[in-house]
């Protein structure tokens, strides 16, 4: 008898199907049965059983046998559970599509009447982290930062990080960044097409000690905080305090120094 251990039934859920189903189809897996034996074997209720049996049915999991006796179920080929992860697969296609298509209308819906709005979001941990670069991908033009912290400090992942970057010049926008030379070295990385949009200078932590990561794109200033073993952010959206953040920035830059080499951000 095949065994219903954690693991497969967990598959079996992660595949789409309910905690009835799987009771419906690993009893069939073991040998054909009328609907009244299912019952017996799983302990689900007759009326249950009959609903369980029309949807796994419908997703050509279970085949109906009639004769003299009446209806029996059977298992068809496991690898039909292939036939509704297709199914899931074009209704996702039609959905991003969909999103793709009536995010301008939303945007500019949402736009009327909130020009000067003001937001504050915070995020916690490295989820929460990889969250805000997340919405960093959304900049229009160039984003500028203060600070030293690279993706893989933030998120704890070279792999993320190298994805986020390539995402960055997928996106289309350039980074300025300042750090203290002192304290944050630049670290070299690979990704050409980043580097041709990416230009960091150093200041002195006697000037300006950056001891958190600032970003200001848009409307929104993003500040992560993790240097003492806490991963911290906050968002604050305002196009008032984005532009005074990028005066800031302004005129930090003019008292840098072309940095030595690339640094990773």
């Amino acid at each position: 008898m095949i065994r219903k251990d954690a693991n497969v039934k967990s598959s079996l859920h992660i595949l789409g199907l309910s905690e009835d189903e799987i009771e419906v189809y690993l009893a069939l897996l073991a040998a054909s049965a009328s609907p009244l034996e299912l019952s017996r074997r799983t302990g689900i209720g007759r009326t249950k059983v009959y609903g369980t049996l029309e949807v796994l049915e419908k997703r050509s999991l279970v085949a109906r046998q009639v004769d003299e006796k009446g209806a029996r179920f059977v298992v068809t080929e496991p690898t039909n559970l292939l036939i509704h992860m297709g199914d899931l697969e074009a209704k996702l296609k039609l959905q991003l599509e969909t999103f793709h298509q009536v995010m301008p209308v939303l945007n500019a819906l949402r736009g009327v009447g909130q020009a000067s709005q003001f937001a504050v979001r915070t995020y916690e941990g490295v989820e929460g982290f990889k969250q805000m670069l997340w919405h960093e991908l959304k900049t229009k033009g160039e984003l500028l930062s203060l600070g030293g912290g690279d993706v893989e400090e933030l998120v704890l992942s070279t792999t993320w990080a190298a994805r986020h970057r390539q995402h960055s010049v997928e996106a289309g926008y350039s980074v300025r960044e300042i750090l203290n030379s002192e304290i944050d070295l630049p670290t070299p990385i690979s990704n050409r097409e980043y580097l041709q949009r990416y230009n960091c200078r150093g200041i002195s932590v006697h000037v300006v000690p950056l001891e958190n990561q600032i970003t200001i794109y848009n409307d929104t200033v993003a500040i992560y905080n993790w240097r003492q073993d806490k991963k911290l952010g906050i968002e604050i959206v305002s196009k008032s305090f984005a532009n005074t953040m990028r005066g800031t920035f302004e005129a930090f830059w003019r008292l840098t120094e072309p940095s030595s080499s690339r640094a990773v951000r």
